[in-house]
Protein backbone atom coordinates (compact mmCIF):
# COMPACT_ATOMS: atom_id res chain seq x y z
CA UNK A 1 0.00 0.00 0.00
CA UNK A 2 1.49 3.55 -0.74
CA UNK A 3 2.15 6.22 1.34
CA UNK A 4 -1.02 7.97 0.30
CA UNK A 5 -3.33 5.30 0.72
CA UNK A 6 -2.07 4.65 4.46
CA UNK A 7 -2.43 8.36 5.14
CA UNK A 8 -6.44 8.46 4.18
CA UNK A 9 -7.02 4.92 4.41
CA UNK A 10 -10.54 5.45 6.13
CA UNK A 11 -11.47 7.79 3.35
CA UNK A 12 -10.50 5.72 0.45
CA UNK A 13 -12.41 2.81 2.01
CA UNK A 14 -15.54 4.78 2.46
CA UNK A 15 -15.41 5.82 -1.25
CA UNK A 16 -14.65 2.77 -2.30
CA UNK A 17 -17.62 1.44 0.04
CA UNK A 18 -20.09 4.15 -1.71
CA UNK A 19 -19.36 2.89 -4.70
CA UNK A 20 -20.61 -0.39 -4.51
CA UNK A 21 -23.65 0.56 -4.51
CA UNK A 22 -23.11 3.06 -7.78
CA UNK A 23 -21.21 0.38 -9.69
CA UNK A 24 -24.22 -2.32 -9.24
CA UNK A 25 -26.75 -0.25 -10.34
CA UNK A 26 -25.09 0.56 -13.58
CA UNK A 27 -24.47 -3.15 -14.29
CA UNK A 28 -27.81 -4.40 -13.24
CA UNK A 29 -29.40 -4.28 -16.31
CA UNK A 30 -27.11 -6.50 -17.83
CA UNK A 31 -27.37 -9.41 -15.20
CA UNK A 32 -30.55 -11.51 -14.46
CA UNK A 33 -30.67 -9.99 -11.25
CA UNK A 34 -29.59 -6.95 -9.32
CA UNK A 35 -28.29 -9.52 -6.26
CA UNK A 36 -25.65 -11.24 -9.33
CA UNK A 37 -24.75 -7.77 -10.29
CA UNK A 38 -24.14 -6.60 -7.00
CA UNK A 39 -22.07 -10.57 -5.91
CA UNK A 40 -20.14 -9.46 -9.75
CA UNK A 41 -18.95 -5.77 -8.10
CA UNK A 42 -18.04 -7.10 -4.33
CA UNK A 43 -15.88 -9.75 -6.77
CA UNK A 44 -14.00 -7.49 -8.66
CA UNK A 45 -13.87 -4.68 -5.63
CA UNK A 46 -12.25 -7.10 -3.26
CA UNK A 47 -10.00 -9.21 -5.46
CA UNK A 48 -6.78 -9.56 -3.93
CA UNK A 49 -5.19 -8.24 -7.73
CA UNK A 50 -6.53 -5.25 -8.08
CA UNK A 51 -6.58 -5.21 -12.21
CA UNK A 52 -10.12 -6.56 -11.86
CA UNK A 53 -11.32 -3.48 -10.17
CA UNK A 54 -9.31 -1.71 -12.94
CA UNK A 55 -10.88 -2.93 -15.65
CA UNK A 56 -14.65 -2.29 -13.56
CA UNK A 57 -14.10 1.06 -13.56
CA UNK A 58 -12.85 2.37 -16.67
CA UNK A 59 -15.69 0.93 -18.01
CA UNK A 60 -17.69 2.50 -15.12
CA UNK A 61 -15.99 5.80 -15.85
CA UNK A 62 -15.58 6.17 -19.91
CA UNK A 63 -19.70 4.79 -20.48
CA UNK A 64 -20.57 7.25 -17.62
CA UNK A 65 -18.91 9.87 -19.89
CA UNK A 66 -20.24 8.32 -23.23
CA UNK A 67 -23.96 8.92 -21.46
CA UNK A 68 -22.96 12.00 -20.40
CA UNK A 69 -22.38 13.85 -23.90
CA UNK A 70 -26.18 13.93 -24.29
CA UNK A 71 -25.68 16.96 -21.80
CA UNK A 72 -24.02 18.85 -24.16
CA UNK A 73 -24.82 22.58 -24.95
CA UNK A 74 -22.43 23.12 -27.66
CA UNK A 75 -22.57 20.33 -30.13
CA UNK A 76 -26.08 19.74 -31.78
CA UNK A 77 -24.23 16.64 -32.98
CA UNK A 78 -23.44 14.58 -30.02
CA UNK A 79 -23.24 10.84 -31.55
CA UNK A 80 -19.52 10.65 -32.45
CA UNK A 81 -18.66 11.94 -28.79
CA UNK A 82 -20.25 8.77 -27.81
CA UNK A 83 -18.49 6.37 -30.26
CA UNK A 84 -15.16 8.14 -28.90
CA UNK A 85 -15.64 7.17 -25.33
CA UNK A 86 -16.67 3.60 -26.66
CA UNK A 87 -13.67 2.82 -28.14
CA UNK A 88 -11.91 4.91 -25.28
CA UNK A 89 -13.48 2.17 -22.96
CA UNK A 90 -12.19 -1.22 -24.69
CA UNK A 91 -8.90 0.71 -25.63
CA UNK A 92 -8.49 1.46 -21.95
CA UNK A 93 -9.99 -2.04 -20.17
CA UNK A 94 -6.89 -3.75 -22.72
CA UNK A 95 -4.46 -1.58 -20.70
CA UNK A 96 -5.96 -1.68 -17.29
CA UNK A 97 -5.24 -5.36 -17.66
CA UNK A 98 -1.74 -5.44 -19.63
CA UNK A 99 1.34 -4.76 -18.34
CA UNK A 100 3.15 -4.68 -22.14
CA UNK A 101 1.78 -4.48 -25.53
CA UNK A 102 2.83 -3.47 -28.28
CA UNK A 103 -0.21 -4.15 -30.30
CA UNK A 104 -1.36 -1.31 -32.25
CA UNK A 105 -4.70 0.12 -31.35
CA UNK A 106 -6.91 -0.45 -34.29
CA UNK A 107 -5.96 -4.57 -33.55
CA UNK A 108 -7.18 -4.29 -30.11
CA UNK A 109 -10.67 -3.08 -31.29
CA UNK A 110 -10.63 -5.73 -33.85
CA UNK A 111 -10.27 -8.18 -31.23
CA UNK A 112 -12.94 -7.09 -28.80
CA UNK A 113 -15.64 -7.09 -31.41
CA UNK A 114 -14.30 -10.66 -32.59
CA UNK A 115 -13.85 -12.45 -29.03
CA UNK A 116 -15.73 -10.18 -26.54
CA UNK A 117 -19.31 -9.87 -28.80
CA UNK A 118 -21.61 -12.24 -28.62
CA UNK A 119 -22.46 -14.00 -31.73
CA UNK A 120 -26.06 -12.70 -32.18
CA UNK A 121 -24.81 -9.15 -31.26
CA UNK A 122 -22.26 -9.21 -34.41
CA UNK A 123 -24.68 -10.73 -36.13
CA UNK A 124 -26.88 -7.86 -35.43
CA UNK A 125 -23.80 -5.11 -36.22
CA UNK A 126 -23.80 -7.20 -39.62
CA UNK A 127 -26.97 -6.78 -40.39
CA UNK A 128 -27.35 -2.99 -39.56
CA UNK A 129 -24.22 -1.84 -40.51
CA UNK A 130 -24.03 -1.74 -43.99
CA UNK A 131 -21.62 -0.31 -46.70
CA UNK A 132 -23.00 1.47 -49.71
CA UNK A 133 -20.80 0.24 -52.55
CA UNK A 134 -20.57 -1.13 -55.90
CA UNK A 135 -20.74 -4.12 -56.45
CA UNK A 136 -22.15 -4.34 -52.66
CA UNK A 137 -19.79 -6.31 -50.26
CA UNK A 138 -21.04 -8.20 -46.98
CA UNK A 139 -20.63 -6.23 -44.01
CA UNK A 140 -17.67 -8.34 -41.62
CA UNK A 141 -17.09 -7.58 -37.68
CA UNK A 142 -14.22 -6.15 -38.91
CA UNK A 143 -15.60 -3.39 -41.15
CA UNK A 144 -17.53 -2.29 -38.43
CA UNK A 145 -14.64 -2.11 -35.82
CA UNK A 146 -13.01 -0.25 -38.21
CA UNK A 147 -15.89 2.50 -38.71
CA UNK A 148 -15.88 3.20 -34.89
CA UNK A 149 -12.77 3.41 -34.64
CA UNK A 150 -12.24 5.85 -37.59
CA UNK A 151 -15.06 7.93 -35.66
CA UNK A 152 -12.81 7.88 -32.18
CA UNK A 153 -10.06 9.32 -34.92
CA UNK A 154 -11.66 11.66 -36.42
CA UNK A 155 -12.54 13.41 -33.02
CA UNK A 156 -9.46 12.82 -31.56
CA UNK A 157 -7.33 14.39 -34.15
CA UNK A 158 -9.43 16.54 -36.48
CA UNK A 159 -12.03 17.44 -33.85
CA UNK A 160 -14.80 16.58 -36.56
CA UNK A 161 -17.91 15.00 -34.68
CA UNK A 162 -20.37 16.08 -36.96
CA UNK A 163 -20.18 13.60 -39.47
CA UNK A 164 -21.45 10.73 -38.24
CA UNK A 165 -24.78 9.82 -36.41
CA UNK A 166 -27.19 6.73 -35.56
CA UNK A 167 -31.09 6.87 -35.98
CA UNK A 168 -33.24 8.63 -33.23
CA UNK A 169 -35.32 4.82 -32.82
CA UNK A 170 -35.48 1.52 -34.08
CA UNK A 171 -36.59 1.22 -37.71
CA UNK A 172 -34.75 4.38 -38.66
CA UNK A 173 -31.78 4.88 -40.83
CA UNK A 174 -29.21 7.31 -41.29
CA UNK A 175 -27.02 7.56 -44.09
CA UNK A 176 -23.39 8.34 -42.93
CA UNK A 177 -19.93 9.09 -45.00
CA UNK A 178 -16.62 9.22 -43.57
CA UNK A 179 -13.17 8.13 -44.92
CA UNK A 180 -12.32 5.25 -45.98
CA UNK A 181 -9.27 2.74 -44.83
CA UNK A 182 -5.85 3.77 -45.06
CA UNK A 183 -6.81 6.94 -45.50
CA UNK A 184 -5.25 8.56 -41.66
CA UNK A 185 -2.40 10.35 -43.92
CA UNK A 186 -4.89 12.51 -45.29
CA UNK A 187 -7.12 15.71 -43.88
CA UNK A 188 -10.70 14.98 -43.71
CA UNK A 189 -11.36 18.44 -44.68
CA UNK A 190 -9.61 18.25 -48.14
CA UNK A 191 -9.83 14.54 -49.09
CA UNK A 192 -11.37 14.26 -52.42
CA UNK A 193 -15.15 12.16 -52.30
CA UNK A 194 -12.77 9.09 -53.64
CA UNK A 195 -11.26 8.59 -50.29
CA UNK A 196 -14.70 8.41 -48.73
CA UNK A 197 -17.20 5.92 -47.91
CA UNK A 198 -20.78 5.75 -47.22
CA UNK A 199 -22.54 3.70 -45.12
CA UNK A 200 -26.03 2.98 -43.85
CA UNK A 201 -26.41 2.73 -39.79
CA UNK A 202 -29.48 0.75 -39.24
CA UNK A 203 -28.19 0.41 -35.28
CA UNK A 204 -29.87 3.18 -32.69
CA UNK A 205 -27.52 4.78 -30.00
CA UNK A 206 -28.78 2.35 -27.13
CA UNK A 207 -28.55 -0.72 -28.99
CA UNK A 208 -24.72 -0.25 -29.72
CA UNK A 209 -24.26 1.18 -25.95
CA UNK A 210 -25.49 -2.10 -24.85
CA UNK A 211 -23.61 -4.37 -27.35
CA UNK A 212 -20.45 -2.43 -26.28
CA UNK A 213 -21.33 -3.02 -22.68
CA UNK A 214 -22.11 -6.47 -22.60
CA UNK A 215 -19.14 -7.33 -24.29
CA UNK A 216 -16.78 -5.20 -21.93
CA UNK A 217 -18.72 -6.91 -19.42
CA UNK A 218 -17.77 -9.99 -20.87
CA UNK A 219 -13.90 -9.32 -21.00
CA UNK A 220 -13.92 -8.57 -17.59
CA UNK A 221 -15.00 -12.22 -16.99
CA UNK A 222 -12.17 -13.26 -18.60
CA UNK A 223 -9.67 -10.88 -16.62
CA UNK A 224 -11.37 -12.69 -13.44
CA UNK A 225 -10.88 -16.24 -14.81
CA UNK A 226 -7.32 -15.97 -16.00
CA UNK A 227 -6.57 -14.34 -13.06
CA UNK A 228 -7.89 -17.21 -11.33
CA UNK A 229 -6.57 -19.74 -13.25
CA UNK A 230 -3.04 -17.61 -12.59
CA UNK A 231 -2.75 -17.23 -16.30
CA UNK A 232 -2.01 -13.56 -18.01
CA UNK A 233 -4.34 -11.63 -19.24
CA UNK A 234 -2.95 -10.71 -22.74
CA UNK A 235 0.18 -11.55 -23.86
Amino acid sequence: MHEFEIFFKDEIKKIREDMIPELTTFLTPYFPSEDEAHNFVIECESHQDPTPKRVLHQIYRHINLSNEMAELKTATVKDSFRVFFWVVTIEAIYKASTPYSKKPKIEIVREFFSNYLEERDQDILKRKVFKISEPPVQTTIDMVANLLNTVRNMVAHEGIFWMFTFPEKSGDSNIVTIPGEKTSYLSTYTMSDENLDAYTIDITRIEMKDIIMKGAIKYLKMVLKKIGEGNVVNE
